[in-house]
């Protein structure tokens, strides 16, 4: 079984949210805070939208990782002061659900494995995942309105006078396979802001410098040197090209691991991310680790560069970066998720 990344603790005077279950085209979706919220519209009528976070967990976890990050996120916005000029934050929801093929919808432990634990189509089906989730949150983005009038009307006295807002705003993070779920979801305008955590922007580099290290079993430093030495960027390359580039003319890899079809498909949501989210003025804020050894910070640094955000030190303002973890979301990480979250709510 893959390894698991670590779980997320609650803090001890965490105030849990409501949680409610709705069904959208076949998800359980669970959402978080409508309680919490109905309070807030009630205080502040004047408000005419709420913020909905969507929350996307790692690869091998399922709902109940991000459903603690919900919790935490909607205390720490709660406790958030109220802006300079005394305007109340509007209310706040947060939503999340399992990943395709993991929790309740899980049809294949093997596909979550990676090539050093025997699946050979590690590439194909992580990426599909990715894909195919981040579809799923974009549907979740566009259903998630005409569901809100029910779940306020259940409130029964409690949400009276309290209608669904007029406006939705979105904003989407993920944790690892969650963060590069963020990244897609960016790329098609539908969320004001996105906040991947240890997640990739550049997935055919993250994708084959895995292949690099797992199976051929280079380091990750002389992995990265290969990768970097092509000196375009990977997603421009042809397949031909890239197998004259990166494995020299020798297929055996290239052909069984990362067939041209494949190529083609991830060279292309590379290219949607590194062009549409400029395109789209996506807020961005970037949360890894330095010393993570499966998705560093360097993997985001390419699309840092071409955004013309990048010092010559490798540090941005889009970026944050925690020294002395691994591939784990930590309460730090955690606690500037909540930050950044208030700092683009009050920006609006």
């Amino acid at each position: 079984m893959a390894t698991a990344i670590a779980e997320i603790a609650l803090k001890s005077d965490t105030s849990l949210a409501s949680h409610d279950v709705i069904q959208i085209a076949g998800i359980n979706t669970h959402v978080y805070g409508v309680d919490q919220a109905v309070k807030q519209a009630a205080a502040n009528p004047q408000t005419s939208h709420w913020i909905v976070l969507h929350l996307a967990h790692p690869r091998t976890r399922s709902y109940t990782y991000t459903e603690r990050m919900a919790h935490l996120v909607l205390d720490s916005y709660y406790k958030a002061s109220d802006s300079a000029d005394g305007t109340p934050l509007p209310p706040l929801l947060a939503v999340t659900f399992d990943l395709r093929n993991h929790g309740e919808r899980k049809v294949s432990e093997k596909a979550n494995e990676d090539w050093a634990r025997g699946n050979l189509m590690h590439a194909q089906d992580m990426f599909s995942g990715i894909i195919g989730t981040a579809q799923d949150v974009e549907l979740v983005i566009d259903m998630l309105p005409a569901y809100l009038d029910p779940l306020i009307l259940l409130r029964g006295k409690s949400a009276e006078g309290v209608t669904a807002p007029t406006k939705v705003v979105n904003v989407v993070s993920g944790v690892s396979q969650g963060g590069h779920i963020s990244w897609q979801v960016a790329a098609t305008g539908k969320a004001v802001a996105v906040v991947p955590i240890i997640g990739s922007p550049y997935l055919t580099f993250m994708l084959l410098q895995r292949l690099l290290v797992q199976v051929r079993k280079l380091e990750s430093t002389e992995a990265d040197a290969v990768l970097n030495a092509v000196g375009v960027p990977l997603y421009e390359l042809s397949y031909a090209d890239l197998q004259a580039k990166v494995f020299k003319g020798k297929s055996d890899h290239l052909e069984q691991y990362w067939p041209e079809a494949l190529h083609k498909l991830v060279a292309a949501a590379d290219n949607r991310v590194f062009t549409g989210i400029s395109q789209h003025k996506v807020s961005v804020r970037i949360i890894n680790s330095r010393e993570d050894p499966l998705v560093p910070a360097r993997f985001s640094l390419p699309w840092l560069k071409q955004q013309g955000v990048l010092t010559e030190e490798d540090t941005s303002p889009l970026l944050f970066q925690q020294d002395n973890v691994g591939h784990v979301c930590t309460p730090v990480m955690v606690d500037e998720l909540s930050e950044h979250l208030v700092r683009v709510v009050r920006s609006m």
